[in-house]
């Protein structure tokens, strides 16, 4: 079912009734949006920090210990962010399967913007992560494109940060339809020029990305990522651009439309991408009995 997310103690009461009538479960896995502490083991395992969200009551709001509170000790509990769950589940179940792919980075951009990086072993990705923090890519600075530097840059002003940069979730997920079109994404037609202004923010993470670590694939995902207007063959064609100028010295691959449009891939799951990988925790909780 859909339940709308209000603050935390709230939200969770209505999952948990949900769940209630259900159980009892073998195991429990949570793809939850973040700031969360992902490091299991670790005293705050399951704590939410400082969210990108409008709604109160998320901040310093544990869902392991609510769920515990729920379920009992005895149960398995996996808690993971949204995007490091979901790459689990593309690696098992979608467009990760392949046995040539050995690794994938997966960017889900809807309501913010994540990411995360699996090496795959054995058929099951090893997430990289920090031992302190867990990685933010939409915190990425960027730069801006031509269209909201011109016609739209009174409404990124005052997030520009030193250089002309801003991050990248600022300038790609939800929120920013609203302030340059005033609606939302699903609104803004298919070859409107905010559409190019997202690939070419996404097209800056891949760059990085791929200059960084050289992933065999990159997944997107999310409700701006899945939607129509959001189009992989622009987003490949900037990063083309970007490691063509100035006539050398860039990766030779990343000047290649095809192979760059190769290694570019939608989530195979689609909208449901976030409920395996829920299911991908569980299922690990259940098979390791792990109770963090």
């Amino acid at each position: 079912p859909r339940i709308p997310t209000t603050s935390g103690a709230a939200t969770y009461r209505e999952i948990i009734s949900w769940l209630e009538g259900r159980g009892p479960f073998d195991a429990i896995g949570v793809a939850t949006f973040g700031p969360v502490d992902v490091r299991r083991g670790a005293p705050t395992y399951g704590l939410v920090q400082a969210p990108n969200k409008p709604h109160g009551g998320w901040e310093d709001f544990s869902i392991l210990a609510t769920l515990r509170a729920a379920f009992g000790d005895e149960t398995p509990i996996l808690v993971d962010n949204d995007a490091n769950a979901n790459l689990r589940a593309e690696v098992v179940y979608g467009c990760g399967r392949d046995e040539s792919v050995r690794s994938v980075y997966f960017i889900i951009n809807g309501g913010g913007t994540g990411g995360a990086l699996g090496l795959k072993t054995e058929g099951y990705p090893r997430i990289v992560t920090g031992s302190s923090f867990d990685t933010e890519i939409g915190s990425t600075l960027v730069a801006l494109h031509d269209d909201d530097r011109s016609r739209y840059r009174a409404h990124f002003e005052p997030r520009l940060h030193v250089g002309g940069l801003v991050r990248a979730e600022d300038v790609m997920a939800h929120d920013s339809f609203a302030r340059r079109r005033g609606r939302e994404a699903r609104e803004v037609p298919v070859g409107d020029a905010t559409w190019d202004a997202v690939a070419f923010y996404a097209a800056q993470l891949c760059n990085h990305v791929l200059s960084l670590a050289a992933p065999d694939r990159v997944v997107f995902a999310g409700g701006i990522a899945l939607g129509e207007g959001f189009d992989l063959h622009r987003v490949a064609e900037h990063i083309v651009a970007m490691n063509s100028c100035g006539g050398g010295g860039f990766i030779p691959p990343l000047r290649d439309l095809d192979a760059v449009r190769g290694l570019l891939r939608k989530s195979a799951l689609g909208g449901d991408v976030g409920v395996y990988g829920a299911l991908t925790l569980a299922r690990e909780a259940a098979l390791s009995r792990s109770y963090c």
